[in-house]
């Protein structure tokens, strides 16, 4: 199960990727009950420690960096507007289906590249270890990388992709290979804005 952590109060239509650690927005805590998991991992940010920690009740974490935030550069605490004036080049090669970096950041690829990376190393988890269940906390680009990936959605429509906070979006593995299943309340949720047959 992968979650978005609960939402901060940088989330706000700003890039919010690495170069800010906001703490979580305790009011927005709405609690659901989830059954423990074998394991547990987490983006290293505070947002997402905290969220694992409210779901699973100070439960041993595994930090790794794959699962970390976009690095925006310094695009990092702009709105799109801002991104637009200051770097228009970037908006132009998007528009050409082009996969910038953001200015002294990270591109889409680079992203989806570091969480392909993890999923294999789970995949050794699952296979050695007899494990059984997993939960990963993570952040929104993480996330439209792995919907994107497994949809074979066009890159280009990946920030369409809406992913909700502090909800699980489960995959199953089987024989090597991880299988998307999420619910089907959810599912035309996240793709809602892709207009992607359910």
């Amino acid at each position: 199960s992968f979650f978005r952590h609960f939402k901060t109060s940088y989330n706000d239509g700003s890039y919010l990727g690495q170069g800010r650690n906001p703490n979580i927005d305790f009011k927005s805590i709405i609690k659901d009950e989830f059954e423990e998991p074998n394991v547990i991992y987490s983006s290293p940010l505070a947002r997402c420690i905290q969220s694992a920690n409210i779901i699973y009740k100070n439960s041993n974490l595994i930090h790794d960096d794959r699962l970390l935030e976009f690095n925006y550069g310094d695009a990092e605490g702009m709105k799109y507007e801002d991104l637009l004036k200051q770097y228009p080049n970037i908006i132009s090669m998007w528009k050409n289906n082009e996969d910038p970096h953001f200015p002294n950041g990270e591109n889409t690829n680079e992203v989806l590249s570091r969480l392909l990376s993890f999923l294999r190393d789970l995949s050794k988890t699952f296979n050695q270890n007899h494990i059984n269940s997993i939960s990963i906390f993570t952040h929104n680009g993480i996330l439209r990388c792995l919907i994107g990936n497994f949809f074979q959605i066009e890159k280009k429509d990946w920030f369409k992709i809406f992913i909700p906070y502090a909800k699980p979006i489960e995959f199953l593995y089987l024989n090597g290979k991880y299988y998307p299943n999420i619910s089907k309340n959810m599912l035309p949720k996240i793709l809602k804005n892709i207009g992607f047959p359910i």
